[in-house]
């Protein structure tokens, strides 16, 4: 296993470091005050929130705060270069281990939510989002949107006539439990 590496985060360097371990750490510094003189900070790794199922945290500097999230920031100090999206090779939205992550295209990425078996995406075209009466939304790509349902068989089923309607077989996963 390779040792953990820090990088300076773009556009704050000397302020933040991502390591190869997908962790955030603050450097020490000392910060201007407008009243009360100057503040000293210490060095410390800081927490992340999780959004979307993403760890993401919150950038500040000169007053000025920018929300981002871990795996970005690492795939740009860890040159991580290409175009399209950020992948976890293992659909782990929380491993942001330099190598844990690629890019690839959008329909590549869209192809993988297929595979989850426990995440935001537990079917293809379909998305769960926990603390609601119907938390799986069903999308489709001529249909567009098809609504919320409350079991994923439910929505299983409204993507499978929706693409049986069209003449379309349907993808496999439709029909696993």
């Amino acid at each position: 296993m390779r040792p953990e590496e820090w990088r300076d985060i773009k556009g704050y360097e000397g302020v933040y470091q991502v390591s190869s371990f997908g962790r955030i750490k603050s450097l020490a510094r000392d910060l201007p005050r407008k009243k009360c003189g100057i503040k000293k900070l210490k060095t410390r790794i800081l927490r992340t929130a999780i959004k979307g199922g993403y760890d993401s945290f919150i950038l500040c500097k000169d007053g000025k705060h920018h929300k981002t999230r871990v795996h970005k920031e690492v795939a740009l100090a860890f040159g991580i270069s290409g175009t399209g999206v950020i992948d976890h090779y293992d659909h782990n939205l929380r491993n942001n281990r330099v190598d844990n992550l690629r890019r690839v295209s959008n329909g590549d990425n869209l192809l993988n939510t297929a595979q989850v078996p426990n995440g935001n995406n537990p079917a293809r075209g379909i998305s769960f989002t926990p603390n609601k009466k119907k938390p799986y939304r069903v999308i489709t790509g001529r249909d567009g949107y098809l609504g919320y349902f409350k079991t994923l068989s439910e929505a299983k089923r409204a993507r499978a006539r929706s693409l049986k309607l069209r003449n379309s077989k349907p993808h496999p996963s439709l029909f696993e439990s």
